[in-house]
């Protein structure tokens, strides 16, 4: 009555994919890829505003437009357009405003080639985006582009 149930020893699980992580690259030097200069952008970030103090600057100079899911603040500049998008609190938990971002981001994704070159955009999500479609919200940007945009230019 006294005897205990053999126990198998502990075995430590074997992980196949170490071989892939970048931490343990050190351990296999010819698995090593060589990674991307800093200054070129992430990708699937092309044409994007990542940086806090470029939200600012575009929040803080740029025109604002309302609509009536979201807010745009344009602000012309060089290079390629770019747009950046907040949602904030107010739009719900975090599910909800990563959904939102995800909307607004492909609404962008859409007709971001018809938009001129050079223009810095901001999109800020208010909470009426909750149950938005993508088309929605790609015709709200479309109008309120072309509200933002100076008399005489196009977007």
């Amino acid at each position: 009555m006294g005897s205990s149930p053999a126990v198998a020893p502990r075995v430590a699980p074997v992980c196949r994919r170490s071989a892939r992580h970048p931490a343990r690259s050190r351990h296999f030097p010819d698995m090593e890829e060589p990674s991307p200069p800093a200054d070129e952008p992430k990708p699937g970030r092309v044409g994007r505003i990542t940086r806090s103090r470029e939200f600012r600057e575009v929040i803080q100079a740029g025109r604002r437009r309302s609509g009536e899911r979201l807010l745009l603040y344009v602000l012309p500049g060089e290079g390629p357009a770019r747009a950046g998008f907040v949602t904030g609190r107010g739009v719900g938990g975090a599910v909800a405003r990563n959904r939102a971002r995800r909307i607004l981001k492909e609404a962008w994704r859409t007709m971001s080639p018809a938009v001129n070159a050079g223009i810095r955009v901001v999109f800020v999500a208010r909470p009426e985006i909750e149950g938005a479609r993508t088309a929605e919200l790609a015709e709200e940007m479309r109008t309120l582009l072309a509200q933002a945009a100076p008399s005489g230019e196009r977007s």
